[in-house]
Formats: C-alpha cells, structure tokens, sequence
C-alpha cells in the first residue's frame, strides 16, 4: 500500500560484495590457483609428467594406464577458462587512461601461458569466440592450434612492449603479484622467453615463422630481454603453512602414492647426472636408485621402487615451475645448432647445464645438494658432451626393456607393443640425424623436471626420448607404440556444444592418439 523510493538503490547496496573486483586481489587469486592447478597432481603428476617419464603412480593408477575420470577430463578444460575470465575482467579494469598499464601486461602474460597449456594438451580449442556469452555467443567455435600460436606470439609482443620498467608507485603491482613480488622487468623477460619456446615448438611446421619471431628477439635483447639466470625463474613459492602446501609434498604426507619413473631414474644413472640424488631417492628396501614404468602393473609395498627427491616430494614450501632460465639457454642451443639464428650452440648448450645444476647448489637442510665442482666433469662426459657423438640409450619403447624391469608374472599379463607396429626409434627426422640436438633434446628433458605438461610437450616434439605407451593400457589401446599425443576433449562439451567440437575432432582415435599437435611432426607413431 506504501512505496518508497528515496535512497533506494544506496539502501540495497551490500557494501561487502562489490559489483566489480580490483584487478589487486583478481591477480593474487589466479597466480595462487592455476600454480595448484598446473603444479598440482591432477593436472601435472597424475598425468604429464607420467606420460613424460619423470614421476608416475603406484596407487590409484588409473591415470597413468590412460583409464579416464569423466570429471577430471572436463575440470581440466574447464578450469582454466574460470581463470582466463578472471584475467578478462583485470583487462576491464585497467582499460583508458587511468588504468595500469603493468597490470594489464601481467594479465595477457598469463592469459598466454594457460592458453598455450590448453592447446598443448588438447589442439583446437575455444579461443577467438571465447566469453563472448553476454552477446548470445553461447557455443564458440574451435579455433586451430596454428591460428592460436600466431595470435600468442603477438599478445605476447604487446605485453612485453606495454610493460613501464620503472613505474610510478601507483603502477606498482607488489602487493598482489606473488610470482615475482611484482618485479616487472621479470615479467617482461618471462613474456619474451615464452614467446621463444612457441617459437620453436612450432619451428618443425612453420620453420620461416618461427625464424621470424626468433630473429626479432634474439636481435633486439634491450627490448625483448630474456630470463638471464636463475634469479629470473618464474615459480610459485607455496608458503607451506597449513592451507597452501606444494601439492606433491601435500599428497605424500598421509600416503606414498608416487615414485620416479624408470624412464628419468635410468637416463640419470647411465649419465652419473648430479640430479640424481636430487630427483631421486634410494629405495627402502634395497639403498638403490630404482624407478617405476609408467603405467605398469604392481610394485608389491613399495619399498624397491624409488621415491621422488625429498625437495620435489618432501617439501610443502616449495615450487610450482612455469619457466627456468636453463630452458632458455636450451632453446638457444637448439635455435644455434638449427641455423635459426647465429649463435654458439655448444656454449648455450653448456649453459642451459650449468643452470640447471646450478639451481641445486645451495638447497636447505636436510635436501641434498649439488657440489658445483661436479658441473665441468659432467659437461665432459662422452655422453654429455656437446662434441662427441656418443648418446644415452635413446629409446625405452621395447619388450625388451619391460623384461628387464617388470616382474616376470607382470610381464606375462601387459599388453606388449605388437612386432608389425614397433617403433623404438626417434621419429623426428631432423633429431634423429643429429647427435647434438639428441642431446639438447635430452638435457632439456632432464631440465624441466616437475614440469610435467612442457617435459610432455617436449617429448612429443623432439621424440626424445623414445617413451612407449603404458604396458598395463586397456585392451583396446593395445595397438599403440607410444604414449598419448594428446589429452581427451571434454565430455561437458558435448552435448553443450557437440557440432563445434565434432568439427575439429577427426582422426583422434581412442580419445589420446591419431591426431598430432599442429607442431608434432613424428611420422609412423600410433
């Protein structure tokens, strides 16, 4: 009977949930998030970095036997669309001419790095018809892994480009960036290093491009910086208090559901490699370094397989990795040693090394460490050194080698890799000719350890190296000689947005093989 209207919309205005979220906590949320996510054992452990050779289950194996979870197939697409929104709306916030320039690039630095995430698992993906909802564009097409790449490498370009080095105080971003404590010539040189890697992955499918985009950066180093030491490693420090846990320590506190993987355990043992001890620890049982085949059968208790190293698995305040400065100096070795630019391949090369070991010099009580005068002895090794033709066992993808380390009551009941499709040798031609990328290739692997969705990306590139599908697959998955070359498409998005998806789904064969990354260029794989 009575109506007021004065003051309404102030007296129906909740004060302690506001309408629009600063771009300050927006940021922290999405560092904080995605490094649980792509440093977390879903998305990494259970899955990359099994298919990569370097950690895999004893428990709970599903996974690692590519025995898919429908939830866990779609979570791993869909959530990083939740953080790239969120991305979106800092990218609302600091548009015109009151906005933070520093804080924008931040944010389509990292929009990049999820999105290369997500196409490297997966291929074409929603990307140029994505958020578009608010104007009724509820299925987004599917846009090709080449289209994205291309539009990355110029997104990237931007950011670095918009970054102030030396900004004003309300242009800082310390307070929410808890990756670089809001340092931004790291961002920059972050931004410019990703860029190099999408240059390369894609440099077997489009060699001109990605000379391009290589040339650009690598002749102009004021502009486009690169990591230049380990200080620069972009990586996430979990405070290991009692919500934010590194989550592979996190996971081993109540149960010991990973080990290292034979693949890693046995390169790093035939290469007497200084990381072993650090990757790696010995067994219970028998004070040995002994690793688990990804994806096999049984181990009993336990206790004659090797756990992973204590600061990767006993660690709560340690690390989530997006980028160490070693893999930069790989890439330039690679980039050398290919003519893609001018440059000394073998200095790079021992400097992506010497990074590398470098970053296990000085480790805390009680992990163990590296003695740095192991680097020059290692770097002369027959095995190691970039001169000498001598290589470590390329290939683990034979009967043979599932003989010598699975029990022989295992042995009589995995799915053993067919005679007629047996390919134990490196598919990538150009590597396969050449005895310094081989090695490039394996040192990069060995890098990136706890990297488990680049380590996999790299192994499907390079080939290298040469890792077999899961003996304990399901039966219809038998006739396969590697492992995946891709993650499934969600199941979610069928029914929501089935034609789209069907359009860019032809070839995949059993949800994870038949259709390669745009850039994978291996030929007789299955």
């Amino acid at each position: 009977m009575f109506s007021c209207t004065g003051d309404f919309e102030d007296i129906n205005t909740n004060p302690f949930d506001p309408e629009v979220a600063p771009s300050a906590p927006i940021l922290t949320y999405v560092q904080r998030v995605m490094s649980g996510k792509y440093g977390g054992v879903w998305y990494n452990f259970n899955e990359s970095s099994s298919m990569a050779g370097h950690v895999t289950k004893i428990a709970y194996i599903d996974e690692a036997r590519y025995s898919y979870r429908t939830g866990t197939v779609d979570a791993m697409f869909n959530d990083p669309y939740v953080y790239i929104r969120n991305l979106n709306r800092i990218l609302i916030n600091e548009e015109g001419e009151n906005g933070n320039p520093n804080m924008a690039a931040v944010a389509m630095i990292l929009k990049c790095y999820i999105y290369h995430m997500v196409t490297d698992h997966l291929g074409a993906i929603p990307y140029s018809e994505a958020f578009q909802g608010e104007s009724g564009k509820y299925t987004p097409k599917y846009d090709s892994q080449e289209s994205i790449y291309r539009d990355m490498l110029e997104v990237l370009k931007t950011a670095s480009n918009m970054i102030n080095e030396n900004p004003p105080a309300t242009l800082r971003i310390t307070g929410a960036d808890i990756i670089y404590g809001g340092n931004v010539t790291r961002w920059k040189k972050f931004a410019n290093s990703l860029r190099l890697r999408l240059a390369v992955r894609m440099s077997y499918v489009d060699e001109a491009g990605a000379k391009t985009v290589i040339s650009e950066i690598l002749g102009n180093p004021t502009t486009y910086p690169l990591l230049e030491s380990n200080a620069d490693n972009a990586r996430f420090k979990w405070p290991g208090d009692a919500n934010y846990k590194e989550p592979l320590s996190d996971a081993q506190l109540t149960r010991r559901d990973y080990v290292a993987c034979s693949y890693i355990v046995d390169m790093l043992s035939e290469l007497d490699d200084p990381r072993l001890p650090i990757y790696v620890q010995k067994t219970a049982a028998d004070g040995i370094y002994t690793g688990f085949i990804a994806g096999a059968l049984s181990v009993g208790n336990g206790s004659t397989t090797s756990n992973v190293g204590t600061f990767f698995s006993e660690n709560v305040g340690g690390y989530t990795y997006y980028f160490r400065y070693a893999e930069v100096e790989l890439l330039k070795a690679e980039i050398f040693e290919r003519g893609l630019f001018t440059g000394d391949a073998e200095a790079a090369y021992n400097a992506g090394i010497t990074a590398s070991l470098e970053e296990y010099a000085a480790l805390p009580a009680p992990h163990p460490s590296i003695n740095q005068d192991l680097v020059a002895p290692y770097l002369a090794l027959p095995k190691v050194a970039y001169t000498n033709a001598e290589l470590p066992r390329l290939t683990f993808a034979s009967n043979e080698y599932y003989a010598e380390k699975i029990s022989a009551a295992d042995y009589a009941l995995i799915r053993l890799i067919p005679d007629n499709i047996l390919l134990n040798e490196c598919a990538n031609a150009t590597v396969k000719a050449s005895p310094k990328l081989q090695k490039i290739a394996y040192q990069k692997w060995l890098a990136l350890f706890q990297q488990g969705l680049e380590a996999w990306a790299e192994v499907r590139r390079t080939d290298i190296p040469v890792i077999p599908p899961a003996p304990a697959r399901p039966t219809a998955y038998a006739d396969h000689n590697r492992c995946p070359t891709r993650y499934p498409y969600p199941f979610a998005e069928q029914p929501v947005n089935g034609d789209n998806l069907a359009a860019v789904s032809g070839g995949i064969v059993h949800l994870y093989w038949g259709q390669q990354m745009w850039w994978d260029k291996r030929t007789g794989i299955k």
